[in-house]
Formats: C-alpha cells, structure tokens, sequence
C-alpha cells in the first residue's frame, strides 16, 4: 500500500511539474541547413533574382502549442525570428549556392506564400510525437511580370518519442519540414527552368 501511495505521489509530481513548464512561452530558433553537394548551374550567373515571402498563415502567433500530461494544450510556443524571413533566408542561400544573384535590379522574382507552418503534439502512452507542416506556395515572374511558374508544395517533419511537448521537439520537426520544403523546390525542374528561361526572356 506504502508502496503505491509513493508512485502515486512521485507521479503527481512529475504531471505538475510538467504542467508547470508546460505553462510558461517557448521561444525557438528554427534553423536552416542549406544543401550540400550543389553545384552552380550554367546559365544561372546571368540571372538575378528578387526574393519576396509573403506569410499567409492563418495561425500567425505561434508556431506550436505546448501540452501538460494530459494532452490539454498550453503555453505557446513561437519564433525567435519572423518564419517569412526565415524562409526568405533559406530560398536566397539555396539560390546563391546554384549560382544566381541575390538583388533589386532582378530578372526574375520569387514570390512565395507561406500558408502553414505548424507542429502539432500527438500524445502516446509514454511518448509524445511532434508532428510538423508545411504549405508553401511559390511563383516565378519575369521582369515585366509574366507568370513562368507557380507551384503549391507540402512537407512534413517528425520528432517521436520525446518526453515532454515542448520547443525543442517542435523545433526538430519543423526545421524537417522546412528542409524538406526546399528540398521539393529546388529538386523541381520546372522551377528552375522557368529562372534560367528569365534570362532568355
């Protein structure tokens, strides 16, 4: 009896001081890991390009929701930095690193529309999963405006089996989505045939 009146009480604890956490804003940093083994593209060096993010998230104060023991949700958890300038970030190092120019005076503009950017807590038994989204929506106009290209692209990211639904394993999991997002974009080649065709045009 002795026995189960001290596991009841140890796990009291543990739910409240999981509570207590789950209380109080999470603030992360999602980084981004550009590509590796890119090469520039022949053509690109002739095409400057003006990147422009546009955050069309319904949810635009958060990014992910912590939850106590009992799968209520909690605290939020929100960006040290804006997302769209976070994307914006990521699109210009995956386009330096094929060989554009980064500028004003451009050929060609990317607009891209960031529509979810979300990591949502799937509670087990013992466990907790952070599952992450991502909607981007992105175009290509020439300089006079003519519309090259225009894509909707949607990723996924995943942290399993954490202990506790807070900013790091929401973290892990969108900058997964994130990843994956560019790495859809960057490997279609429609997209990158409408930014060499900007020159062309």
């Amino acid at each position: 009896m002795k026995k189960k009146l001290v596991v009841l009480g140890l796990a009291a604890i543990a739910v409240m001081g999981i509570s207590g956490c789950a209380i109080t804003t999470d603030t992360i940093a999602v980084n981004y890991q550009p590509q590796t083994g890119v090469t520039p593209l022949q053509g690109a060096q002739s095409v400057v390009v003006d990147v422009k993010v546009k955050d069309n998230r319904l949810i635009q104060d958060k990014v992910s929701c912590k939850k106590n023991g009992f799968g209520m949700e909690m605290a939020r958890i929100i960006t040290a930095e804006d997302v769209n300038i976070t994307f914006k970030k990521a699109l210009e190092q995956e386009l330096k690193a094929r060989g554009f120019a980064i500028g004003p005076e451009a050929l060609v503009t990317v607009d891209a529309e960031l529509n979810k950017f979300y990591s949502d807590f799937k509670m087990g038994f013992v466990s907790v999963d952070a599952l992450a989204e991502c909607s981007l929506g992105v175009t290509v106009k020439g300089k006079k405006g003519t519309l090259l290209f225009s894509r909707q692209y949607m990723t996924e990211g995943a942290e399993r089996n954490g202990m506790i639904a807070g900013g790091d394993n929401a973290r892990l999991a969108l900058e997964q989505a994130l990843a994956q997002g560019m790495q859809k974009l960057f490997a279609d080649p429609a997209f990158i045939a409408a930014l060499l065709d900007a020159s062309k045009s």
